[in-house]
């Protein structure tokens, strides 16, 4: 979740410098955009601290440094890559009503992103909840599935691989987030996917 706003506030920070079309160093001042970015996911509100440094942005989130945070995205371009700590996350993005819907394996957010002061009044109004997706394996973005590495009725651990998507020529390993069990497989290898369509379904928990 802490990935997706931070993602979120990197994107404001981008998309307010870069006309359409064009791209920019990474050290450009970002005028009119300030340095902390509240992000409200959900019930969630993370309060993101960016500044532009050599190579991506030094980035703070609730007060936790996370040395230098890069971004892979430009607008008009609706898949960002996100790198913290050597570790890429492929989010698919979508522009909504101020801020951005994110799309993550399997999760499906709105991520909504305020200056601090905008932020105190947005607090008072009322969430409109995501609709449920926790047991199902989302595609998260238009792609060829090239491997399915689970059965029905595995039980998969979480981080476990569960398939392998190849989009933009680049091939996405989509993982579990949590210890589940493959209740049904909705696809087979050698299928195209639309973005959102089920790959897989899980057993619920109570």
């Amino acid at each position: 979740m802490r990935d997706l706003a931070i993602a979120a506030a990197l994107i404001r920070r981008r998309s307010a410098r870069e006309p359409l079309g064009e791209t920019t160093g990474g050290n450009l001042h970002v005028g009119g955009v300030p340095k902390v970015l509240e992000v409200f996911l959900g019930d969630e509100r993370i309060a993101v601290e960016a500044e532009p440094v050599d190579g991506g942005f030094a980035v703070t989130a609730d007060g936790d440094d996370l040395g230098t945070v890069t971004l892979d995205w430009r607008r008009g371009v609706a898949l960002a890559r996100l790198t913290i700590d050597g570790t890429v996350r492929s989010i698919r993005v979508d522009p909504v009503s101020a801020g951005y819907r994110l799309r993550h394996r399997g999760l499906d957010l709105v991520a909504k992103v305020y200056s601090p002061r905008v932020a105190e009044l947005a607090a008072l109004m009322p969430v409109k909840e995501a609709p449920d997706t926790s047991n199902l394996l989302l595609c998260p973005m238009p792609g060829l599935i090239v491997s399915l590495m689970v059965k029905e009725g595995e039980t998969v651990q979480a981080g476990q691989a569960l398939a392998i998507v190849e989009a933009m020529k680049m091939e996405n390993v989509l993982r579990a987030e949590r210890q589940a069990t493959v209740k049904r497989l909705a696809v087979e290898e050698g299928d195209s996917l639309a973005v959102d369509e089920t790959i897989m379904e899980f057993e619920t928990t109570a």
